[in-house]
């Protein structure tokens, strides 16, 4: 099962992906982030060829392990595209369409959408010195917080999702998400 967490940057995607995995290391294993030079801005091309990577990476590991989890997917690109007020947002996600009904972008089995507001992402942007940084994930975080409230409130046939208060210490959120990743394992197996 590829499960994939979305959320805003400092919201605690890569923090539950490493506490998940150190509590259940035979069930998981980890697509993390691959884009890490942000210096400059986001580039959505790069984007765009990093979503296609992971996702040729969760195919390969869902061989190692029953849970494949994956730290931001299409999502994030698309919220941040929008973010940062990319004209032709929606020629984005019909790239993203593209890819796949051709098969070479995987859609996960279950989002993780870990909903923190764009003042607590900010606030702890500021206490690891992130908040500097020139673009959309600090720029202007409620934009990308909006795109995903409304992705997030659609109801998606093909892929289920859990929604957590982010503002939560890991320890809670870890089984309430094992759990929830067990249950639709199970519903996808069944």
């Amino acid at each position: 099962m590829i499960v994939a967490f979305e959320g805003l940057s400092c919201a605690g995607k890569s923090e539950l992906i490493g506490a998940l995995r150190a509590d259940y290391p035979v069930e998981y294993a980890v697509v993390p982030e691959l884009i890490m030079d942000t210096t400059h801005g986001i580039d959505t091309y790069l984007c765009q060829v990093n979503d296609l990577a992971k996702s040729q990476m969760a195919e390969l590991l869902q061989a190692t392990r029953p849970n494949v989890l994956v730290d931001r997917t299409f999502l994030s690109t698309e919220a941040y595209a929008y973010a940062e007020g990319v004209e032709d947002a929606q020629a984005l996600e019909a790239w993203y369409v593209d890819k796949w009904e051709d098969g070479a972008l995987l859609l996960p089995d279950l989002f993780v959408y870990l909903r923190l507001s764009p003042a607590e992402a900010m606030s702890r942007a500021h206490q690891i010195g992130r908040a500097s940084q020139p673009f959309a994930w600090y720029t202007a975080p409620e934009r990308a917080y909006a795109y995903y409230e409304e992705y997030f409130s659609m109801p998606h046939y093909c892929v289920d999702t859990l929604t957590v208060n982010a503002e939560k210490p890991t320890a809670e959120l870890v089984p309430i998400i094992h759990k929830a990743i067990t249950q639709g394992r199970a519903k996808h197996e069944g």
